[in-house]
């Protein structure tokens, strides 16, 4: 499904899963009141190719919680074919005249106020004699293949993923200037350059830019997405800025510096002060999320640790809403006392109506505890969790998808009850890749997690112990969920006592599901030594999956 600008997939559910967690009517009646308006959103996978002479037919689905009247425009319309306003019906035969690809179509939906877009698509009309290509090759088996020798391009070219064959551009290539010498420390040599972690999202909202940060953790820059260009270094953002692109406008992302939230314009390079939480919290030292952190998927609300400074327990955990410009939701306001511990990270659901905080701080260990937005209603989760991210399974339900500590499985939590399936058992009796991340943006394309695996180089050579070592795979969110590989990590370290943070792939997924990006060394084992490369997905995998179960 192409990129949704806006608004979200689970906007229409979002009134289900407060019934299903049992938060009454009382809950429904506030958050309802808390909409000025509720923004439309639209959703479907449009077929990309038809033939000469066959019909095609694409009709979005779109919903408003307001029940207002919706209006559909399109963008990049095929010469041959028509569109209803009405319905945000796509449809139209092409003739013998019409074949090639036709790209950039834009659908969109509005209510008269706001509004959601799909897109941008292409439909590639084929000859009617043409070959039809070869089927796409999905890796679904467990079977070990080696790793090989990675293979080395420059940066702006791509190579053929060993694995399944899927192309991987690199974008940069830090021992040849590329990103350039900092503006703010120009005597400064790089090390690396990555995405910031598997959980937040590196696209902006129209997908045309990347957001990337130096493993020297004090440098950001942007990249375009489609060529791998270098596009400029952002000056404003310190080492733990902890940067998310706004939802919509794709020129804002907002940052935290100290105890402030700042907006920032990337197109003109200026930052302006959006909120000061000193004026709720004289005393803190700061705000963060653990970097783990994002707003909500509709960008309306953001949570944040309220820091003390030093060892001390937080001063709160809270919820900002960016449509208000004020704290909505208060762990103190809520319980009436401050935190009793130090919070590792507070992450918000992306439907924005859960609060997970969890620390090894915390009584009884590694246990996330679980809130409404307004921190009322605390639930804790039976067992230790390690990485973990969001995800929507198959059904549009959010889930919290993490490595299980205690069973070693990975497993999806079901926020409204706490319910658990087990996706994936975990097989470190053998394995030297110790460890995975996960990520689960791709909210347009739901049902799937990324996972990526890292771990050192060993005596085994390059033949890995198990199937999962050193690979990129889409996990299907479903009890014993099937696993897709996509690509090699081709990412090791030394087999030492040493962590190497830096090396250990955290690769994230965009919104859209369409395209992975991750650090990796190339096995070249300098430490914090990494090149951002980027993965395309086939553009059928979403439909073509769905078909094979």
């Amino acid at each position: 499904m192409p990129h949704c600008t806006r608004s979200l997939l689970l906007a229409p559910l979002f009134f289900i899963v407060f019934l299903l967690s049992g938060c009454g009517e009382e809950a429904l009646i506030n958050v309802a009141d808390s909409r000025k308006n509720a923004s439309p959103v639209i959703f479907g996978e449009p077929q990309y190719s038809v033939r000469v002479g066959e019909s095609y037919r694409f009709e979005p689905v779109a919903n408003d919680l307001d029940d207002d009247k919706l209006l559909y425009s399109v963008s990049g319309k095929p010469r041959w074919a028509e569109f209803d306003p009405a319905t945000g019906m796509l449809w139209g035969t092409p003739k013998e005249q019409d074949p090639g690809t036709y790209p950039d179509i834009i659908i969109k939906v509005t209510d008269g106020m706001d509004e959601d877009a799909l897109g941008p698509f292409s439909i590639t009309v084929v000859g009617a004699n043409a070959v039809a290509p070869p089927p796409v090759e999905y890796n679904l088996d467990s079977e070990v293949f080696p790793i090989g020798s990675p293979p080395q391009v420059a940066a702006g070219e791509s190579y053929a993923d060993p694995l399944s064959g899927y192309q991987v551009l690199r974008i940069t290539d830090v021992d040849n200037l590329n990103p350039p010498r900092s503006k703010k420390n120009p005597g400064k040599v790089l090390d690396g350059v990555l995405n910031e972690y598997a959980i937040p999202d590196i696209e902006n909202a129209d997908g045309s830019m990347l957001i990337v940060m130096a493993t020297n953790s004090n440098f950001w820059y942007l990249y375009d997405v489609q060529s791998g260009a270098y596009i400029k270094e952002l000056t404003k953002l310190s080492a733990a800025a902890e940067p998310r692109w706004d939802v919509s406008d794709p020129n804002i992302l907002y940052y935290r510096k100290g105890a402030a939230l700042y907006r920032y314009d990337v197109s003109g390079d200026q930052s302006v002060l959006l909120y000061d939480f000193r004026q709720d919290y004289p005393d803190m030292q700061s705000i963060t999320s653990g970097t783990k952190g994002e707003a909500s998927a509709d960008g309306r609300y953001r949570p944040f640790i309220v820091r003390a400074g030093g060892p001390a327990a937080d001063l709160d955990w809270i919820v900002f809403d960016f449509k208000t410009n004020s704290i909505v939701g208060s762990y103190v306001t809520a319980t009436g006392s401050r935190p009793a511990f130090k919070a590792k990270y507070c992450v918000l659901s992306p439907s924005g109506n859960y609060v997970l905080v969890n620390s090894t701080q915390a009584p009884g260990g590694y246990r996330p505890y679980v809130y409404r937005r307004d921190f009322s209603g605390e639930r804790r989760m039976g067992t230790r969790k390690g990485h973990f991210d969001f995800a929507l399974d198959a059904a549009g339900r959010e889930v919290f998808v993490a490595q299980d500590s205690d069973t070693d499985w990975i497993t999806a939590t079901y926020l409204e009850d706490l319910s658990e399936q087990n996706l994936l058992k975990l097989n470190f009796s053998s394995s030297t890749y110790v460890g995975l991340h996960l990520s689960g943006n791709n909210y347009d394309r739901p049902g799937w997690v990324l996972v990526s695996t890292y771990g050192p180089q060993t005596s085994r050579g390059e033949q890995p112990a198990i199937w999962s070592d050193g690979t990129h795979y889409m996990l299907e969110i479903k009890e014993n969920g099937r696993h897709w590989r996509v690509a090699q990590t081709f990412t090791r370290f030394p087999q030492t006592n040493k962590k190497y943070y830096w090396l250990e792939a955290a690769a994230t997924i965009n919104r859209s599901g369409t395209r992975i990006y991750w650090g990796a060394n190339h096995h070249d084992q300098r430490d914090k030594y990494v090149d951002l490369y980027q993965l395309t997905l086939p553009e059928s995998w979403y439909r073509d999956l769905q078909e094979q179960q």
